[in-house]
């Protein structure tokens, strides 16, 4: 695992607190650019650091049932 700088925390944080937050959101909100976010969330992902998952509502989905998605970032 990399070790992680306050700017990779605060990203983290960030993303605990709303993991729907824009690149751009996060970016204003820790000070930094753009694309120094979608840098650092890049090797994050790929340094599998964090991942995200999406919960589907089971009375809202086509199944009926609980359901897990993963995803996975590739280049």
């Amino acid at each position: 695992m990399p070790s992680l700088d306050q700017t990779d925390w605060d990203i983290l944080r960030v993303l605990q607190q709303n993991a729907k937050a824009s690149c751009s959101t996060i970016a204003k909100l820790i000070y930094v650019s753009e694309g120094t976010v979608r840098t650092r969330m890049r090797k994050l992902l790929e340094a599998k650091v964090f991942d995200f998952i999406i919960y589907t509502d089971p009375k809202k989905n086509w199944f009926g049932r609980s359901s897990y998605y993963w995803y996975t970032h590739s280049n």
